[in-house]
């Protein structure tokens, strides 16, 4: 069935398989569905553009399509390069930067994105174009989805459907490894149903699709608008939206509960007034100045995990095994990616290519080391096979006992006499009680 797709490759299927490895073993990711996504049928995945590399691979993970990417076009100058793209489904897409006439060079690189269309092939376009890392969507959104869209529609003359699936990307830290992430695929859109406003007036058209999407990616993502307050309200949110999904009986620990609630506390924080807000952020700025003196960190809801001594008894062992096994190949990608790196949002984007080459060649040498002191090559792939899952393990179970440690000092110095702890509970309650 497989072979008769004319969009299907094995050579991406075998790279999809060993990237979400790789991606699973940086990232936690959680996926979250509004509805089914056709089979057979062309469309567009369109998520927010907050994190380089991965708001493009990440969908690419988690659909049942082998995805195409419009890519821009200077990285395809070299020959071996270009065939090495193209084999990743990857079209080169002309900018007036370049200085080039782009109606002219692109016309036929949207003529074959009109015949993948066409013929069930899936394409994943960013449509804010750039990425930042400011939680929210800039808008008005570049058009080139839509343009696309409606002249694949009208190659067939509108008789096939053609859907576009808007997702929000939230993540947790983009810049910390093991962190976590959550993709929110929307409900579907149907292109098809803008025909008769697109027969009438196709700039119109598409400026109105764009809006409709835009809206619809709003929805699914945590949209903070840029101001002088932006800070404010990014660090509140980020701090209460687990206790505020606590509060609703919601599971703190699930990114989807905690983005409910963050959109919740950025609706009311933005309903304030300026004299509000200037009052909020000063007492914001006096909070974390206090928990800087006592030498602690805000805490909440997210960081509370329970460790029991029985389930520690085995997990410590596995969590030493897979530091011990992981510290070279860990070392050695942070030391590349520091010095390779010139700007602090381009981090994640250098450390997955680094990790994608540095994991392979590490885990092989100390697979070899362990064939060579135990004699048998099974006893070697039955250790490169736990070196990755191992990996995981290691990485998170470090993580969350470094959130009962911290967790545990907070409470440590509440027990104690200090004023400035009374000080600081009285600014948590109060901060707390205007996000909620």
């Amino acid at each position: 069935m497989m072979s008769k797709n004319p969009h299907y490759s094995y050579w991406y299927a075998f790279w999809r398989e060993v990237v979400t490895s790789v991606m699973h073993s940086y990232y936690q990711v959680e996926v979250q569905k509004e509805g089914e996504i056709p089979i057979g049928e062309g469309g567009f995945y369109s998520p927010n553009h907050q994190n380089a590399i991965f708001d493009p691979v990440l969908p690419a993970l988690e659909t049942v399509h082998q995805l195409y990417f419009m890519t821009r076009s200077d990285v395809f100058e070299k020959p071996i390069l270009a065939k090495l793209f193209d084999s990743f489904k990857m079209i080169p897409i002309y900018r007036k930067r370049d200085g080039v006439d782009t109606k002219v060079m692109n016309a036929p690189i949207f003529e074959r994105a009109c015949q993948i269309l066409n013929t069930g092939g899936a394409f994943h376009i960013c449509p804010e174009g750039t990425f930042e890392r400011e939680r929210n969507l800039r808008r008005p959104l570049k058009k080139g989805l839509a343009r696309m869209g409606f002249q694949a529609l009208e190659a067939c003359n509108f008789e096939q459907d053609l859907w576009v699936v808007p997702i929000g990307m939230y993540y947790e830290r983009s810049e910390v490894v093991g962190s976590k992430v959550l993709m929110w695929f929307g409900e579907v859109m149907n292109m098809r149903v803008y025909r008769e406003s697109y027969e009438r007036d196709k700039e119109a058209a598409i400026a109105q699709f764009s809006r409709d999407l835009g809206d619809k990616m709003q929805q699914l993502i945590i949209h903070i608008p840029n101001g002088p307050y932006y800070e404010t309200i990014e660090c509140l949110r980020d701090y209460f939206e687990a206790d505020l999904a606590k509060k609703w009986k919601l599971d703190p620990h699930r990114m989807s509960c905690r983005m409910l609630a963050s959109q919740q506390i950025v609706a009311n924080l933005t309903s304030l007034k300026e004299e509000e807000l200037e009052a909020l952020k000063g007492d914001l700025v006096r909070y974390n100045g206090l928990l800087e003196e006592q030498g602690l960190r805000h805490v909440s809801a997210k960081d509370e995990f329970y460790t029991s001594y029985l389930s520690y008894a085995w997990k410590y062992p596995l969590y030493v095994y897979g530091v011990a096994n992981n510290l070279v190949a860990w070392h050695l990608a942070d030391r590349i990616v520091e010095q390779k790196t010139k700007g602090e949002k381009f981090k994640p984007t250098v450390r997955v290519v680094v990790w994608v080459v540095i994991f392979p060649i590490v885990y092989f040498l100390q697979g070899l080391l362990v064939a060579w002191l135990t004699g048998s090559f099974i006893a070697m792939l039955v250790y490169l096979l736990t070196l990755p899952m191992i990996g995981r393990f290691g990485l998170r179970f470090h993580q969350e006992r470094e959130c009962e440690r911290e967790n545990k000092a907070y409470m440590e110095s509440l027990k104690g006499t200090r004023e400035e702890m009374a000080e600081v509970e009285m600014l948590r309650a109060k901060l707390l009680k205007k996000c909620q």
